[in-house]
């Protein structure tokens, strides 16, 4: 009996590590998010191989969760990515008025975080899983499924629903960053991704390689003698840096010096500059790791996306 009963603990061990992934991945249980209608496809300039891809609105924003945040962040803070990203991703699509994708005038949309969010593929996805893909996969589309037509809206209209990594203790206004500004975006407490491991960070770089980037190469004979941030914004981040005679407005210091954000301070050591660094990302809207701390609290997802876009309401699109 031991051993019969041994054999068959051995037999659905093996089923489940070797034969249900194979299962999955092949598709007999694992299915995308249904598009919904014809009104929800979308057309996709895929970067790195220049093709134009057609896929389901809520089938592509799975390979966006994927592209942007932890698979294994908590359902609730996956459910606020996907509504956050299916709101920038209406947005920025030509028929509700948005500019598009650059790259493409036939593309509603770019898979390239500075077009406005990234986006893996499928293929791209069991690359970087491997085994795990199913499970990874399908908490995504549970994400993306659970909040299915789901924008946040402003007066009436999408809002520009954008996200960061990191914010380290608050978020910023984004008038301090675009210059422009937005009644929901604005700078709210957030104490809830102090455990993120993109909080900290330390970039040192030569004077002569921080003169290059400048374009003073040749111009400076050493350190900045006049190193100094002369102000911060209210969130506490910098908002100008001068050295060599320049003044910097702090998100383009972060640019130029490649930093993870513009909460950062800095000192000349010996013949380096060394940047401390505070959070990840320019600080806007949704704070990823904050939103997975409210979660881990029994936050639910529209608690998350109120309190990072204050103001906004729920709206659900319809296309079909």
């Amino acid at each position: 009996m031991f051993r019969r009963l041994f054999l068959f603990a051995l037999g659905a061990l093996f089923f489940t590590l070797l034969l249900l992934p194979a299962l999955l991945v092949r598709g007999c249980f694992l299915r995308p998010p249904a598009g919904g209608g014809t009104g929800t496809t979308i057309v996709l300039y895929h970067a790195a191989t220049g093709r134009l891809l057609r896929l389901g609105l809520e089938e592509y924003l799975v390979g966006v969760l994927a592209a942007e945040v932890p698979a294994a962040f908590h359902l609730e803070a996956l459910k606020a990515q996907a509504v956050a990203a299916r709101t920038m991703a209406i947005k920025r699509m030509k028929r509700f008025g948005g500019p598009g994708c650059r790259h493409s005038p036939a593309a509603d949309l770019c898979d390239r975080p500075e077009d406005g969010q990234a986006w893996l593929s499928a293929a791209e996805l069991r690359r970087k899983w491997g085994w795990r893909y199913p499970w990874l996969y399908a908490r995504l589309a549970r994400a993306v499924e659970e909040t299915r037509g789901l924008i946040l809206l402003y007066a009436g209209r999408p809002i520009e629903a954008v996200y960061h990594s990191t914010c380290g203790g608050r978020t910023e206004d984004a008038t301090a960053v675009w210059g422009r500004a937005f009644p929901y975006l604005v700078s709210v407490c957030c104490g809830y991704d102090l455990f993120s491991p993109r909080l900290h960070s330390t970039r040192r770089l030569s004077w002569q390689e921080a003169a290059r980037r400048l374009g003073l190469a040749g111009k400076v004979t050493g350190p900045p003698r006049d190193l100094a941030i002369l102000a911060r914004t209210p969130s506490g981040r910098v908002a100008t840096l001068r050295l060599w005679g320049r003044v910097l407005r702090g998100p383009a210091a972060r640019a130029v010096f490649g930093l993870r954000s513009t909460d950062f301070s800095v000192r000349a050591q010996d013949e380096d500059l060394i940047f401390t660094v505070r959070g990840n990302g320019h600080g806007v809207g949704l704070c990823q790791y904050g939103a997975e701390g409210m979660a881990r609290q029994g936050v639910d997802f529209r608690r998350i996306l109120r309190h990072y876009y204050p103001g906004v309401q729920l709206g659900r699109l319809r296309l079909d």
